[in-house]
């Protein structure tokens, strides 16, 4: 474990006290983001849901056609 440390040290060391901030910075405001987004402001439904819902009849459709068939059906999940 000491010298997975080491090298990371060993990398992140060539770059200016500034970039390495900036990184850190970025990487605190991306995992909020995320956090916040994921658990808080995310809505259940699907973004796309009519281009989704047009496509899966569109493609039941299809599918009945081809095989002469009425046997596939679309149903929401």
């Amino acid at each position: 474990m000491q010298r997975l440390l080491d090298r990371m040290n060993d990398m992140r060391d060539p770059f200016p006290p500034a970039i390495r901030q900036f990184h850190v910075r970025a990487l605190v405001l991306f995992i909020a983001w995320q956090a916040l987004y994921l658990f808080l402001w995310r809505t259940p439904r699907t973004l796309d849901e009519p281009p989704t819902r047009s496509v899966g009849r569109q493609t039941t459709w299809v599918l009945n056609f081809l095989h002469g068939t009425d046997l596939f059906r679309e149903h929401e999940i």
